[in-house]
């Protein structure tokens, strides 16, 4: 299976998780897209009043009705902090041959995260253990962030077209501090679960 890698903290996912994860399997013509939540991310504090297991199943309930889409909970389940390098080694020894996995995996990044992929832990190893695929939008400069992923991990990307959605998690929390609605922005398992739970407030 050609299997896309779409990472993150998820917190929580929201309708442009969703629209990256189906265009990139679209026009990857791939099997599939995980979602894989991160346990604690290198780069970022994690938010310790949404645990980690709401947020798996806020993803549950993200790629629900969404042909191709499942999620991956093999950061979660490793626990510490979650470096790329290390899920895509995991992956690669649960392979029955034990080969390389770069025809399997396809990781998924935004331009944001490929401007600075120079300092993600063993870029090389990255581009040898899948394909790498950077998302970008009309806003941003795909050449340039396509161009510091070749020369940090020394393979040539492909491109993934992105429509403009200007929704991000750290608005839905805001949003949902102040006691505004989110039911347009997340999927709709996704928002009753924020209600339910009363989260982000």
């Amino acid at each position: 299976m050609r299997i896309g890698l779409l990472g993150g903290t998820f917190n929580p996912p929201h309708h442009g998780h969703v629209i990256c994860a189906q265009e990139s399997r679209i026009q990857l013509d791939l099997d599939a897209v995980w979602l894989v939540p991160s346990a604690t991310p290198p780069h970022r504090e994690a938010d310790p009043s949404v645990s980690d297991e709401l947020r798996v199943n806020m993803c549950r309930l993200a790629v629900l009705g969404q042909p191709g889409l499942e999620v991956c909970t093999a950061e979660i389940d490793r626990g510490g902090t979650s470096y790329t390098v290390d899920t895509l080694e995991s992956l690669a020894a649960e392979k029955p041959d034990g080969g390389d996995a770069t025809d399997d995996y396809t990781l998924i990044i935004g331009a944001d995260q490929a401007m600075s992929f120079g300092n993600w832990r063993d870029p090389e190893r990255i581009g040898q253990l899948s394909r790498i695929a950077v998302v970008s939008r009309v806003d941003h400069d795909r050449a340039e962030a396509i161009a510091e992923v070749e020369r940090a991990a020394g393979v040539e990307p492909v491109d993934v077209d992105m429509p403009r959605i200007d929704i991000s998690s750290s608005l839905i929390r805001e949003r949902a501090v102040s006691g505004e609605t989110v039911a347009h922005l997340v999927p709709a398992g996704v928002a009753e679960l924020i209600e339910e739970k009363g989260l982000y407030r």
